[in-house]
């Protein structure tokens, strides 16, 4: 992996570096950088340093930065919504339309050849060997020495993120065998001498998450003190613990890991809620998010564009389905975000309408949960506090906690419905139930579709008026992502034989 570490790796930092000082829209895999600057010069101090970090923030929301070249690529948000429609049961989209090979289950969009599949490989790889620099090199800047430990605490955080979606993307869930193949770990930078790792087992990558997560609340200031919401904190720390031990089955710490992530976070009311979930600060529930300038706005290709039909820039295709739908009372305020798309479609689509009214079937509801900023500056939810209430509350029912379980699940409900009525469900029924609600809750926020399938084993079966109907069993391979197959090419120590099925 020699050749392939040096080109898309190392070189990474010094175009982050670059990056975070100007606004461009150059090629970030090029082998020649645009800036001559060693890594010791870059480190040489804490303020160098945080620039590489503020460069990291930046690549989380850049267009391209998984490097297929596609409009459909902008960082962490497209992962999100690939999750979302590859389950396919609450977010679907028309045909045609960004992300529909991941949306047809008839494709092999998992495929080692597949664009995305390289794409969200490399993405988060450059995160990882990124943060391999900053805390490698950390200790030996010039700086206060609590600048150092938030900095490096920072840069821990985000690898655990990295590998958090890396092992949950290119394999099962943890509870289908600890001891399946992972992804490979790197805890050194790439160099030009670098050779690439074998796979990790499932349980050597959650267990660097955990060290990496551990080492980070060491570091972090206690407080949660942070310039801004873009940056992590402790509560950011310990809210990805609570997502890695939601998926080991870790159900204790799962619930004090979340309930300490959202501490001093509160709920938003409901106009907060339904204002358009595009401001890190009027949306106070927002433990992590990315705010964007005037001059960073990413047009078409952007996770507004897909969502907001009433964006200048945008494609628009992004639809609730009419089974999941169906599933809200008609009190619930997160039911009116989706909207009956015929005049807006009319108006909107270029697509012919069919005597339906749509363009297809699936034209039908627009999602109004994401609405952009009149300039385009809409900012991108990571981290809510409602996400950590129901991690406690499946976690105290997994437990048998069903009282605080119950509690903790009515927080949720009763922001969303003045009608809701707390459960009285106990057992597998609670569990169903606050399965549920994280799927009305965080729907077109990547995390309680493909993720929580796989976590629980749970088959894919697609119903209402999709355009890509079907069905898959539990545990599929459908879910898991093949190694790159540029990887299997550049790497000595992963061959075919250690390819994930299909």
């Amino acid at each position: 992996m020699k050749n392939k570490l040096k080109k898309y790796l190392n070189i990474t930092l010094i175009a982050l570096f670059s990056m975070s000082l100007i606004s461009c829209e150059e090629d970030f895999l090029e082998t020649t950088p645009t800036t001559d600057i060693s890594d010791a010069d870059v480190f040489k101090t804490t303020e160098g340093a945080q620039t590489v970090l503020n460069g990291l923030y930046r690549w989380l929301r850049e267009y391209d930065s998984g490097g297929s070249g596609r409009h459909e690529d902008m960082g962490q948000k497209s992962v999100d919504i690939t999750l979302d429609v590859l389950d396919g049961r609450d977010v679907i989209i028309p045909y045609p339309a960004w992300y529909y090979f991941d949306h047809d289950l008839g494709f092999d969009f998992t495929q080692a050849n597949y664009s995305k599949t390289r794409g969200l490989w490399n993405f988060y790889y450059k995160i990882i060997n990124n943060c391999n620099n900053i805390i490698v090199n950390i200790d030996g800047s010039e700086g206060e020495a609590s600048e150092k430990n938030r900095i490096k605490g920072e840069a821990h955080t985000l690898r655990a993120f990295a590998y958090f979606y890396l092992v949950n993307i290119f394999q099962h869930a943890y509870i289908e065998g600890s001891d399946n193949p992972g992804v490979p770990i790197y805890l050194e930078p790439a160099t030009p001498e670098s050779e690439g790792n074998p796979r990790g087992t499932v349980q050597d990558v959650y267990d660097q998450i955990l060290s990496d997560i551990s080492m980070a609340l060491t570091l972090l200031p206690s407080g949660g003190e942070r310039d801004s919401k873009s940056h992590v904190n402790v509560n950011v720390a310990q809210g990805i613990l609570a997502r890695a031990h939601l998926i080991m089955g870790n159900w204790s710490e799962a619930a004090t890991a979340a309930a300490a992530a959202r501490s001093g976070y509160s709920l938003d009311n409901a106009a907060t809620y339904t204002s358009g979930f595009n401001d890190v600060d009027a949306n106070g529930e927002w433990i992590w998010g990315l705010p964007f300038q005037q001059d960073q706005q990413h047009f078409y290709y952007s996770f507004f564009s897909m969502y907001d039909l009433e964006r200048a820039a945008g494609y628009y295709n992004m639809r609730m389905n009419s089974g999941f739908l169906a599933e809200f009372s008609a009190t619930d305020i997160r039911a009116n975000l989706a909207v009956d798309a015929y005049p807006l479609v009319v108006d909107k689509m270029a697509d012919p309408i069919n005597a339906s009214g749509y363009a297809t079937p699936a034209d039908q509801y627009v999602i109004r949960k994401f609405r952009d900023k009149d300039d385009q500056t809409g900012h991108y939810v990571l981290m809510r506090a409602a996400e950590m209430i129901l991690i406690e509350a499946e976690a105290n029912a997994e437990l048998n906690n069903y009282p605080e379980a119950q509690d903790l699940l009515f927080l949720v409900q009763e922001r969303a419905d003045e009608n809701a009525v707390e459960s009285t469900n106990t057992g597998q029924n609670l569990i169903d139930e606050i399965l549920l609600e994280r799927r009305k809750e965080l729907y077109g926020e990547g995390l309680a579709s493909t993720l929580d399938l796989k976590r629980r084993q749970l088959p894919l079966d697609r119903i209402g008026n999709h355009y890509f109907p079907g069905s898959l069993p539990a545990s599929s391979n459908r879910l898991v992502w093949q190694i790159p197959q540029d990887e299997l090419d550049a790497n000595d120590n992963i061959s075919v034989a250690d390819q994930n099925p299909l």
